[in-house]
């Protein structure tokens, strides 16, 4: 496979000459797609962390300085739109961003008690007037622009919460006929807005041990009984490894519970004193409520974390999400770890061998007929897991096969279904192992060795890879074929549509940056966005999710924050962003 490296003398020419620009003084620098300067600021410090762009929002990138003699890092926002800085201190802000427009109100809590509760500070933005409520126990959101507001206080003589509710200034309680334990959760109101359902652990007051999960109607304080102490009726679901006793009078309230394709999951304290998940209320079927597994033996049993299966990634819309989730449940040995699935909408649960500690999400195929589960990175968690490919067969039991020895680092489908691609450790050294299969997991091969990171081409049958220090990209359906597009990559190449990535290249070590541009995988086109760049961040804009569909759509609109820093001390050092439209570069 031949490496396309050679530059003619006039692309040389024109290389040079740009470095050359970007090199420092007072020399002005062309700049691509609408590059402008927000912060002038040069600073070795500087990590850019992440960047936020939500339609309503202005874009907002997150960025630390670092102190001397190992001081903490100091987080700052800087808004792209306006220019305004913000130090957020030691504290990274959150990274979800808000809903669209202000509030008159913010919160912050303080003062955590030893017995649990907190003083709640509300801050009126608009006179700058504070009010602090004690004895919090729970809050529901800081008050809506009227003053109204939810939250739940801990009773002075028995400490058990109470809601309030009604101008926050002037609260009021609220009667109900049962005691509350404390919030389950708090619903996403498909509206959007401020959440109008509060969901409760609680109790008859002359049966506190009978918990059931109870909804109250913010708008209306009305109560609804949502799980209730003993299931009406209880029956193990299909294919669920069937342990411990089905007989139940209370729901477990050290068992967090999920909203989930219409009704619940949650735990219950079994009479044999074990802990096990259930699905329901079911209005039909075997039983009203569904036995998933036995979380553990006592009633402090700690649910791992569950992954609901995603759509598949390379859909161009947004999609419903697959009524799937998997939990990992280790045993006491490796053969006794398993990846447990269940798929809500057909009331089935799939084992599926793993490994113990592996951590796995799941993604739907783009022809919704397998899931394929590889491990999730994130931080503190392994990086390796094994590959598992289930198989849905209308009107049989789903089928689970792993696909690797649990050493895979990354898998995914092609756009078309045809071919699973994933990467591995080699059993010797650093490197990794690239390998491909057919879609239903057969005739795997291994195509590649060495320092390589890849993932699939957005709807294609293409891997983008970063390879020996390369951008590279090729075709599964032949797998000899190389193409070699750009040299010397740094920073995270991000596809913004069809073959275009926008990529880091050239990177120079002297200067500790490189050349910025939108790259054409296809033809190895390159449109330029800046020279001397030493870090950058890319992100699609996206459309405020809706409580309804998965995830968050993308409007076509990518904001690229980019951090120059010259040879030379230049008053064009400093944070620039550059707005890429996918239809653009089509």
């Amino acid at each position: 496979m031949g490496r396309r490296r050679k530059w003619s003398g006039r692309q040389a020419a024109l290389v040079l000459a740009v470095a050359a620009a970007g090199c420092g003084g007072n020399v002005t620098v062309p700049r691509g797609f609408g590059s402008r300067e927000v912060l002038p600021i040069r600073d070795p410090s500087i990590a850019l962390s992440y960047l936020m762009d939500v339609v309503g929002q202005d874009p907002t990138l997150v960025y630390t300085t670092q102190g001397q003699d190992d001081a903490a890092a100091t987080y700052w926002s800087l808004d792209l739109a306006t220019g305004a800085l913000q130090n957020d201190g030691n504290t990274a802000p959150p990274a979800g961003g808000t809903t669209a427009g202000t509030s008159r109100y913010t919160c912050a809590t303080q003062d955590l008690l030893p017995d649990g509760t907190e003083t709640l500070e509300v801050t009126d933005t608009t006179t700058g007037a504070k009010v602090d409520i004690m004895g919090v126990d729970g809050f529901l959101g800081c008050p809506q622009d009227d003053g109204s507001f939810a939250v739940l206080l801990a009773q002075a003589d028995t400490g058990k919460p109470i809601l309030w509710t009604g101008p926050y200034q002037q609260l009021a309680p609220v009667a109900l006929p049962i005691d509350i334990f404390r919030v389950a959760l708090i619903p996403q109101n498909p509206q959007g807005g401020p959440a109008t359902t509060v969901v409760v652990f609680g109790a008859p007051p002359d049966q506190p041990s009978s918990l059931g999960l109870y909804a109250i109607d913010l708008t209306t304080n009305t109560l609804a009984e949502v799980v209730p102490p003993a299931p009406a009726s209880a029956a193990w679901a299909a294919g669920a490894p069937q342990v411990g006793a089905l007989d139940s009078s209370g729901v477990s309230p050290d068992v967090d519970v999920m909203a989930f394709n219409g009704h619940y999951l949650y735990g219950r304290v079994m009479s044999d004193g074990g802990t096990t998940l259930f699905a329901g209320p079911f209005p039909s079927g075997p039983a009203s409520e569904l036995a998933l597994f036995q979380i553990g033996t006592d009633p402090a049993a700690v649910l791992p974390p569950a992954m609901q299966v995603a759509p598949p990634d390379d859909a161009a819309d947004r999609l419903p999400a697959p009524q799937m989730i998997s939990w990992q449940l280790d045993g006491a040995d490796d053969d006794h770890s398993h990846l447990l699935v269940w798929d809500d909408a057909n009331a089935q649960v799939t084992l599926c061998p793993s490994v113990k500690g592996a951590f796995e999400s799941g993604v739907l195929s783009p022809d919704g007929s397998r899931v394929l589960f590889t491990v999730l990175q994130l931080s503190g968690q392994p990086l390796w897991a094994p590959v598992q490919l289930m198989t849905l067969t209308p009107g049989e039991p789903p089928t689970c096969v792993e696909l690797n020895g649990g050493t895979a680092s990354w898998g995914d489908f092609s756009g078309d279904a045809s071919t699973i691609a994933w990467i591995a450790k080699t059993h010797v050294g650093v490197d990794s192992e690239l390998w491909i299969a057919n879609g239903d997991g057969s005739d795997p091969k291994m195509i590649l060795t060495g320092e390589v990171a890849a993932r699939f081409i957005t709807g294609t049958a293409h891997l983008e890879m970063a390879y020996g220090g390369d951008l590279v990209w090729l075709d599964v359906h032949d797998p000899s074929h190389f193409s070699y597009v750009a040299e010397q990559l740094f920073g995270y190449p991000t596809n913004v549509g069809g073959p275009w990535f926008v990529a880091g290249y050239n990177y120079s070590t002297q200067d500790a940056s490189g050349l910025l541009g939108a790259v054409d995988l296809d033809n190895g086109n390159k449109l330029a966005i800046s020279p001397a760049v030493a870090q950058y961040l890319v992100v699609p804009q996206l459309m405020p999710a809706d409580g309804v569909t998965f995830g968050q759509r993308r409007t076509g609109v990518y904001h690229v924050a980019y951090l120059v820093r010259g040879r030379n001390p230049s008053p064009q050092d400093g944070i620039w962003v550059a707005t890429l439209q996918a239809a653009d570069l089509q």
